[in-house]
């Protein structure tokens, strides 16, 4: 913070750059010397350099923020852990309404979001422990073409309980008088 004081009451004075210049710059690429050593000119006015402007645009900012990271990675992964967790809460909801109130369509609900929620977990078990370091490119695809395939017909497979035979929410309750 001092060092930052210090480039700012320079400033003020007009001895280490224009303050113009020194805007642009961001606070984080000033604090540490070995960025600002390179924008640097040989040239000193009263014991400080002088900033060169056409230089300043050599300093790259950074960010360590995590929003830059997967902006860059292209997926928003934030977005996707928000709606699993909106599924997992609209869960506590949907189960009981549909064992309260059995109807075709508070089944087919209840299906695809169940089917839904357990794809997300599997999958990312699959991604986090079928790694394509431990067992090459090919296993980590094929495990998650399973868990597609696996959620995909399960999904069938509700679908088919629910519009062919008693559904599912009257399916539980029949297990569940045994």
């Amino acid at each position: 913070m001092a060092f930052v004081g210090l480039l700012r009451s320079a400033a003020c004075r007009g001895i280490a750059c224009p303050a113009q210049s020194l805007q642009t710059v961001s606070r984080s690429s000033l604090i540490t010397s070995r960025f600002l050593k390179s924008s640097l000119q040989n040239q000193s006015v009263g014991g400080f350099n002088r900033l060169q402007p056409a230089q300043i645009n050599k300093v790259q900012l950074f960010s360590l923020s995590p929003k830059s990271y997967s902006a860059g990675a292209g997926h928003n992964h934030s977005k996707l852990w928000t709606l699993e967790r909106a599924l997992s809460a609209a869960l506590i909801l949907v189960v009981p309404a549909a064992l309260v109130a059995p109807s075709k369509a508070l089944d087919t609900l209840l299906a695809v979001t169940l089917v839904m929620h357990s794809h997300w977990g599997v999958e990312a078990i699959v991604v986090d422990y079928v790694r394509p370091i431990l067992f090459g490119n090919a296993i980590p695809k094929v495990a998650l073409g399973g868990v597609y395939v696996l959620s995909i017909v399960t999904l069938a497979g509700l679908l088919q309980l629910i519009y062919t035979d008693i559904g599912l929410a009257n399916t539980v309750k029949k297990i569940w008088s045994l």
